[in-house]
């Protein structure tokens, strides 16, 4: 078996919800059909667009989720932050975690404290590394 189909059947198995199995199993056919160097910085909408969606639904958000937990961790998580100037800066989850607790992150250049920050970071998913050529080259 592939690395594509003992996700699929690990999928089917362990997501009793039929509309988030579904959602998780457009969201591999998607990564299995896809270039390696394409399936970084993966944002909600991105996904959406890739598996014919319009729009972000919470299905497809739940699913997004359900692929970087533990059980499945083929989704990385990461953050990106957009700052007053444009600029991007990559967060790291420990850093939004922080920020959660505190009710600010720290802009990885400048250091100052930044309170309204929520409108500033993008949520987006790499495939996971150590699993990446495997499900691409399935």
């Amino acid at each position: 078996m592939t690395a594509v189909e003992n996700i699929k059947e690990d999928i089917k198995t362990k997501v009793e919800d039929t509309n988030k199995r579904n959602m998780c199993l457009f969201i591999i056919n998607y990564l299995s059909r896809d270039k390696v160097e394409n399936l970084n910085m993966i944002t909600f909408s991105g996904l959406a667009r890739a598996i014919g969606q319009e729009k972000v639904t919470s299905e497809l958000v739940e699913a997004a989720y359900l692929l970087s937990g533990p059980t499945f961790s083929v989704l990385k998580p990461g953050f990106l932050l957009i700052d007053d100037t444009g600029e991007e800066h990559e967060l790291s989850t420990q850093e939004i975690s922080k920020g959660r607790k505190t009710g600010y992150i720290v802009h990885p250049d400048n250091g100052k404290k930044i309170y309204e920050y929520e409108g500033m970071v993008v949520p987006f998913f790499e495939v996971d590394e150590t699993i990446a050529g495997e499900i691409v080259d399935s």
